[in-house]
């Protein structure tokens, strides 16, 4: 019976704190686990992360506060789960 591969969630608000802080991290996590980056803007990461244990997701997420908005991203967040 083959094990089921673990998988691990990044969650950021834009892109570019993908693509510059956790690339690395990623390619590593990559190795051994399911990894999913959740962001606004996912299109710009497709070029930075083409391994088959990735997979992007894009749900807005505003930097600002804002009650409505956060919430309607935490709903996304948790039915993505």
């Amino acid at each position: 019976m083959e094990a089921k591969v673990k998988k691990v969630c990044v969650v950021a608000t834009v892109s570019v704190a993908h693509r510059v802080f956790m690339k690395e991290h990623v390619e590593r996590l990559s190795e051994r686990y399911h990894v999913t980056h959740v962001c606004s803007g996912v299109s710009d990461l497709e070029s930075v992360f083409s391994s088959a244990n990735v997979s992007l997701v894009d749900i807005q997420i505003e930097r600002n506060i804002s009650l409505l908005s956060d919430l309607v991203s935490l709903f996304k967040l948790l039915k993505l789960f």
